[in-house]
């Protein structure tokens, strides 16, 4: 019998390129998860003014040129920084598709004027059960996107000891939006906490909110974007040995195993980079660092020898890797 095994995984062979740039603005945040290092919460680096924020929208502008780029803002809680809405702006002026992962902590009042402003095409809306966030309070945020072209997401994160009270958020946030919903198990030291601590029928509330829709779903306006240009839309094409190929989202894959990559090439870094504490990374998985200035703002030339034991950031999921000793 032949023993199948993976030797190639790629997300874009069928698609026009396009370039990510994920951006940690600042390392100020206004709650104290376990799981989260002190470098996104002390706020000991501060934030850039808007006018280098700006220069470095301009050169990510150059560099990507004709082809489609995303800007997806980090933080610390992005929200806090003060010109936010103004480089928000900016960045549409240029060209961007832009993307937010948030709390959701601030008022109405700044979302209304969010939305007002027409900057925003993909919203991540994290609900942290372990800082007893008001899930009812990032619903109405949600809620008022729901008749605008923005593609909205709900990330219900979770640790051992609020695991309840996550999936008593989540079920809310389910039945009264019309998000996308998904679930993260966020224990630094014990990712797999699916499957060791929570009982059998946590454990398929928990399977049915991963990259669900919300009940009013199909009432929510849609976005004006090609669907490839959607990560939630992302389906993973995975070669094996035995030239049998199958497609598979990147999600489920770092939830059951399928995320080992370790010796394979991988060409993260060469359409997407990652920007944080005065340095640039390839992808999620910070390799090969290099200092932050317009000069070295470039995408990597060359892929690289993975080195680490699971993959569980999906911009790095999402570039093809190739198994080498085949």
């Amino acid at each position: 019998m032949t023993n199948k095994f993976p030797v190639k995984v790629e997300t874009y062979e069928n698609a026009p390129p396009h370039k990510f740039i994920e951006w940690k603005l600042h390392d100020k945040c206004n709650y104290d998860c376990s799981f989260c290092g002190d470098e996104n919460k002390l706020g000991i680096r501060g934030w850039f003014d808007l006018e280098k924020n700006k220069a470095i929208v301009d050169r990510i502008a150059d560099m990507c040129g004709d082809t489609p780029y995303w800007i997806q803002l980090t933080g610390g809680e992005p929200t806090l920084y003060p010109k936010l809405i103004e480089l928000m702006t900016y960045m549409k002026q240029k060209g961007a598709y832009v993307s937010m992962i948030s709390n959701g902590s601030r008022t109405l009042r700044w979302w209304k004027m969010l939305k007002e402003a027409k900057v925003l095409d993909f919203l991540y809306i994290t609900y942290h059960s372990q800082q007893r966030a008001d899930y009812k309070h990032i619903v109405e945020v949600l809620n008022l996107f729901h008749d605008a072209p923005v593609l909205t997401v709900a990330v219900a994160t979770y640790t051992k000891d609020s695991i309840a009270l996550s999936l008593e958020g989540v079920d809310y946030i389910a039945e009264h939006t019309g998000s996308w919903i998904t679930m993260n198990a966020m224990d630094l030291l014990d990712y797999y906490i699916d499957t060791v601590t929570v009982t059998e029928e946590q454990f398929d509330r928990i399977k049915k909110f991963n990259g669900a829709p919300s009940k009013m779903s199909s009432t929510k306006m849609k976005v004006d974007i090609p669907m490839h240009l959607l990560g939630l839309a992302n389906i993973s094409t995975v070669t094996y040995s035995d030239g049998s190929i199958e497609t598979k989202n990147p999600i489920l894959m770092m939830k059951s195993n399928e995320n080992r990559f370790e010796g394979w090439n991988c060409e993260a870094g060469l359409h997407s980079i990652k920007i944080e504490d005065d340095f640039i990374y390839r992808g999620g998985c910070k390799r090969d660092p290099v200092p932050l200035s317009l000069d070295n703002i470039k995408f990597y030339d060359k892929s690289f020898k993975c080195d680490v034991l699971d993959c569980f950031c999906y911009t790095d999921m999402v570039s093809t890797k190739t198994k080498t000793d085949v």
